[in-house]
């Protein structure tokens, strides 16, 4: 039986909540503790065990699609269907009971992301989209869907930007370019991991930036941005998944020309 979007939009939904309830689950643990990998970053019982949750019920509902998870690895292929899992976007946060994380689910199709799910389950909100159907939010990724625009304006000084921490910028070499790039918009903050891009497809920041990025972190956001009329590139303006490591910009079309101009100098 051939599949359609909405049978992969309600199976990524069920994926997202099935990973968020599991990594709480895990957090409240007696055997919770926390490891560091080789690059220096965290990873908990929580992470590995929600990822594995979702890669089991991938596995079982589309056995004939490849899988790719931060912890467990995987192949990202430029043919056919490949998922595309973060169990827990924000693991620093997730740690000390900060309730900004999420899980976030991508389906890409030789190379194009199809749909995204983000669930920030300690926010109570929910993001997604699939490629041609537009974006939506809610509180729960069973919930009926708001749709959502990324705002428009005219130029950088109306525009409200934010990034992730200030070191990744100096450890990439970029810090003087996004200096530049947020002295000429109306305010700058620092919200950083997903929801800063979620945010832009709401409307309510109109750049989100990070210097240094890995697909499972931007693989469901693509999607989400671009059916919400905004546009999703790395930082030189090519396809975030095919230039993996060049950062991230997600903005609406107008202002999207002014920003990449700034890091291509």
């Amino acid at each position: 039986m051939k599949l359609d979007s909405e049978d992969d939009l309600r199976l990524a939904q069920r994926v997202a909540m099935e990973a968020a309830k599991t990594a709480i689950s895990l957090r409240e643990s007696s055997e919770f503790e926390v490891t560091l990998k080789k690059d220096g970053s965290p990873v908990t019982p929580a992470d590995i065990g929600a990822e594995l949750c979702v890669r089991e019920l991938i596995e079982s509902e589309r056995p004939n699609d490849l899988f790719f998870g931060e912890e467990s690895g995987g192949l990202v292929s430029h043919k056919g269907r490949v998922w595309i899992i973060d169990p827990i976007d924000g693991t620093k946060n997730f740690i000390r009971g900060i309730p900004i994380w999420a899980t976030l689910v991508a389906l890409i199709e030789d190379g194009d992301p199809k749909l995204g799910v983000v669930f920030a389950p300690e926010l109570k909100r929910c993001w997604w989209a699939e490629k041609g159907r537009g974006a939506y939010f809610s509180n729960s990724p069973q919930g009926s869907g708001n749709r959502m625009y990324v705002r428009q304006v005219s130029g950088l000084k109306d525009a409200y930007i934010s990034t992730t921490a200030f070191d990744t910028w100096h450890k990439q070499g970029l810090l003087q370019q996004y200096q530049r790039l947020a002295e000429q918009t109306f305010c700058n903050r620092g919200f950083g991991d997903f929801l800063q891009h979620c945010l832009v497809a709401e409307g309510i920041l109109d750049i989100a930036i990070e210097p240094i990025v890995a697909p499972w972190d931007v693989a469901a956001l693509i999607p989400i941005v671009e059916e919400a009329g905004g546009i999703c590139t790395d930082l030189m303006g090519q396809p975030v998944l095919a230039n993996k490591g060049v950062g991230i910009a997600s903005t609406s079309q107008t202002l999207h020309k002014h920003v990449i101009d700034i890091f291509g100098e």
